[in-house]
């Protein structure tokens, strides 16, 4: 079972920032999921929200500032007693530092469509470059996203977020011809993990915070869970291996 750190390590560094991939890096988690937006003057940057209000010491829409705005703000703004100011970083930054990992989910927020358009084929390119395409998945939770990826970046794996107890999200992940599924544990089942899987699915896990989480993911056989707390799942994990091991 793969562990995927969120974010970069959600819990225990600032999310989405160079130092916090380097964070995780450094324990030994060496595969992630990561959010892009497209900023004002069409630059990819990577962080979870629309606004930068919540992460950063600024305010604002992404798509209204341009990159050197952005960048001038500090994005530890949960990590008030962290050593280093974080500055928002370029996809390129992060890639940079994540470039040999086996394994990133690249997920494309929701947007515009014709911001999506932009999006998909930037983030594809640059994949290429750092020659990652057969270790990524270009994810989202909006079908036109990955039906623009479906079209535009057909060698790269595609993968479907949904809120899984849609009868609809099925039928989506079809016609897109997803790799991947990302399952909330809220909307998620046994019964779809194994309709997942006989479809040739992987599915992802999440959020992958606690020892219940941990025993559903077991439960439904997933391929990788994702969590913000990697070194308390990691001792889950652990201890729960030690228990079987003795049985």
């Amino acid at each position: 079972m793969r562990l995927i750190g969120h974010r970069g390590a959600r819990f225990e560094a600032p999310e989405n920032t160079v130092s916090g991939f380097r964070y995780a890096l450094g324990i030994d988690i060496d595969s992630f999921e990561l959010d892009i937006h497209l900023t004002k003057d069409g630059e990819l940057v990577v962080i979870h929200d629309a606004t930068v209000d919540r992460t950063t010491n600024g305010t604002g829409s992404v798509s209204d500032l341009t990159l050197e705005e952005i960048q001038r703000l500090d994005a530890r703004a949960d990590f008030a007693n962290w050593p280093e100011p974080c500055a928002i970083p370029t996809l390129s930054q992060v890639l940079d530092v994540i470039n040999a990992v086996p394994y990133v989910e690249v997920e494309i927020k929701t947007d515009l469509p014709e911001r999506i358009d932009a999006i998909v084929p930037k983030a594809a390119s640059l994949l290429a470059s750092y020659e990652m395409t057969d270790r990524a998945f270009l994810t989202s939770f909006d079908p036109y996203a990955l039906s623009v990826a479906q079209r535009v970046a057909p060698n790269i794996r595609r993968g479907i977020i949904a809120k899984w107890d849609v009868d609809q999200c099925r039928t989506e992940a079809e016609r897109l011809e997803v790799s991947l599924a990302g399952f909330p544990y809220a909307t998620g089942s046994a019964e779809l993990a194994q309709w997942a899987k006989s479809a040739g699915i992987l599915i992802t896990g999440w959020p992958t915070n606690s020892r219940e989480a941990l025993d559903k993911a077991f439960e439904w056989e997933v391929d990788a869970i994702c969590t913000d707390a990697p070194t308390a799942i990691r001792a889950l994990l652990a201890e729960r291996m030690s228990e079987t091991a003795l049985q």
